[in-house]
């Protein structure tokens, strides 16, 4: 078995464990995750859409550390969940990755004009991002 796999195993076992009954170890998974870096993102991305809050949370906590823009399409969707922690935790994720989040943000915004949810977390992320967005001769189109 080669070294790509064992990792993946490895990464995919410690997601798994996002779920587990036992927070310190739901703790100590998270905590290997984001030691893994931007390795991890993949399957935490993936795992975003997780049905139980648990791992979902996890994922988004161990997401949020590594502001790594491709999972910005999962995080934006997180922000229509109905458990508040988890738009809460995708919403700080968002903010964490920056600049990049506005254009698929607003997008959101625009396809689900009637989703309350999406629209506050639009504001919150927008709000924390207004000083850097001011400075963006780019971003003044949006």
């Amino acid at each position: 078995m080669n070294n790509f796999n064992s990792d993946q195993d490895k990464i995919n076992d410690l997601i798994a464990k996002l779920d587990n009954n036992d927070g310190s170890v739901r703790e100590q998974a998270r905590s290997v995750l984001i030691d893994i870096g931007k390795e991890a993102v993949p399957g935490l991305t993936k795992a975003l859409t997780s049905k139980t809050r648990t791992s979902t949370v996890g994922s988004c906590q161990s997401t949020s550390r590594h502001c790594d823009p491709d999972s910005i399409p999962a995080l934006v969707k997180s922000l229509q969940d109905q458990v508040f922690d988890i738009r809460w935790l995708a919403a700080e994720a968002l903010i964490a990755i920056g600049e990049e989040t506005i254009e698929p943000l607003l997008r959101a915004v625009i396809d689900q004009e009637n989703e309350s949810f999406i629209s506050e977390g639009a504001h919150h992320i927008i709000a924390n991002l207004l000083p850097s967005l001011s400075k963006s001769a780019e971003l003044k189109k949006y």
